[in-house]
C-alpha cells in the first residue's frame, strides 16, 4: 500500500516497502487526484447547502458527519488497509488534501489516532444520522472522544452505551458538555482495568450499569451516585 502525502501542490509518496514501481506511483496518483476532488467537491456541497458561509461554518455536525462518510466511502473504494503502513499515517495525509475552509491545519493532538479529527469523523459516521443528531452538537461527541478508554472497546459497544445514555440525559434537559464530563470520567473509570474483549455484550453492559446517577431536573444537574 501506498500512502500519499501532498506539499507545495506536489504529491510525495511513502510505501512500506520504501521503493516504488511504476505501476504503484499511478495506482498513487490516481488514489490522490481522486481525494483531491472529492475534497473539492463535498466543499461546493457544503456550500450550497448553507453550511459553508464566507469561511464560517454552520451545523458543524452534519458537516463532520458527511465528510466521515465521504472517508469512509473512499477507504471502502480503494480498499485501503490504513494498518498496513501504520495507522497514523493514513489519517495524518488526509489533512493535507482538506480545503482550508474545512480544516486549515495540522494540531499537535492530531499526531494521535484517537485525537485525529479525520478519524473522529470517520468514527460518528458509521452511526445513523438520527442518531448522531440525537446525542447532540460537536461538543458532546468531542467530550465524549476525548475519553480514550470509552474508545478502546473494538466493537464500539461502550461508545454506543454512553451514545443512547447522553440522549437520554438530554431529553431530560442535560445537554451542556461540560454537565455529561463527570459521566464519562466515570465511564472510563470502570473500563479502564476491564479487558473488554472477553466480554459478551450482556457482560459488559452489566458492567456500565453499574454506573449510578440521578438527574434533578429543576437544576438540570446530572448526579453521581458512589
Amino acid at each position: 500500500m501506498v500512502i500519499v502525502f501532498k506539499k507545495n501542490n506536489q504529491y510525495i509518496y511513502k510505501s512500506e516497502k520504501g521503493i516504488l514501481n511504476e505501476e504503484e506511483i499511478d495506482q498513487a496518483e490516481k488514489m490522490a487526484k481522486a481525494l483531491d476532488i472529492e475534497f473539492t467537491n463535498f466543499e461546493k456541497r457544503m456550500k450550497k447547502l448553507g453550511k459553508i458561509k464566507q469561511n464560517k461554518k454552520k451545523d458543524v455536525v452534519f458537516i463532520w458527519y458527511n465528510l466521515g462518510k465521504l472517508i469512509r466511502k473512499y477507504i471502502t473504494k480503494y480498499e485501503i488497509k490504513t494498518e498496513t503502513l501504520g495507522i497514523n499515517e493514513f489519517w495524518r495525509a488526509l489533512y493535507d488534501f482538506s480545503p482550508t475552509t474545512i480544516i486549515n491545519n495540522f494540531p499537535n493532538r492530531s499526531k494521535s489516532l484517537t485525537q485525529n479529527h479525520f478519524y473522529l469523523c470517520y468514527l460518528v459516521s458509521e452511526f445513523d444520522w438520527n442518531f448522531v443528531k440525537k446525542v447532540g452538537n460537536w461538543a458532546i461527541w468531542r467530550e465524549i472522544f476525548d475519553n480514550k478508554q470509552i474508545l478502546k472497546d473494538e466493537k464500539k459497544r461502550v461508545l454506543i452505551w454512553v451514545a443512547n445514555k447522553i440522549s437520554f440525559f438530554k431529553k431530560n434537559g442535560i445537554k451542556d458538555h461540560k454537565k455529561i464530563r463527570p459521566f464519562l470520567y466515570a465511564v472510563s473509570k470502570r473500563i479502564k482495568n476491564l479487558e473488554t474483549r472477553v466480554l459478551s455484550d450482556q457482560e459488559l453492559i452489566n458492567k456500565l450499569e453499574e454506573i449510578k446517577f440521578k438527574i434533578d431536573k429543576k437544576g438540570e444537574k446530572l448526579i453521581l451516585k458512589n
